[in-house]
């Protein structure tokens, strides 16, 4: 009888483990690479339910058991390998990186800033006088503010992006 039992709860076991995978939610994993950091996206069907895990420069994030993570490609510069699985997905981060996770809608973005160390692109440094004269008077930009807001309540606003001059440096 006791045989019968655990052949039974084994039976059972094997089958929620089957049945789990056949009816189990791919989440596609999507990159990017930005200026100072490299992003991972998840897309879930349906809202996340997550729980983030870090150890030492692993991260691990859990998922219910019936999201399977599936990545193939290239990962940012950041991240040393991405590794899919049921209920969860396994993130080595290269050495100091920190990062930020944020949910938009369904999908989560997971960011993995450079460490400290790492060599960024060049960027183009602007004089500080040229970028102070190209602002306008603080008084203006209230006064702005507030017909913008008495004027627009309730009402989507469009803004007109112009240009700022800019004067040459000497």
């Amino acid at each position: 009888m006791m045989r019968l039992s655990l052949a039974a709860g084994l039976a059972v076991l094997a089958w929620h483990g089957t049945a789990a995978a056949e009816s189990a939610v791919d989440v596609p994993v999507r990159v990017g690479e930005h200026a100072g950091f490299g992003r991972l996206v998840l897309d879930f069907p349906e809202t996340p339910v997550w729980r983030l895990e870090r150890q030492g420069d692993q991260l691990i994030l859990h998922l219910p058991p019936t999201d399977r993570v599936n990545f193939s490609g290239t990962p940012p510069r950041n991240v040393r390998a991405i590794e899919g699985g049921l209920g969860e997905a396994r993130i080595a981060l290269a050495p100091g990186a920190a990062i930020r996770v944020t949910r938009l809608g369904t999908r989560l973005a997971v960011d993995v800033t450079d460490p400290p160390d790492a060599k960024h692109p060049a960027t183009i440094a602007i004089p500080a006088a040229a970028t102070t004269a190209a602002l306008p008077a603080p008084q203006a930009q209230r006064r702005a503010a507030a017909h913008s807001r008495s004027a627009h309540r309730g009402r989507a606003i469009k803004f007109k992006s112009e240009p700022a001059q800019v004067p040459q440096a000497p």
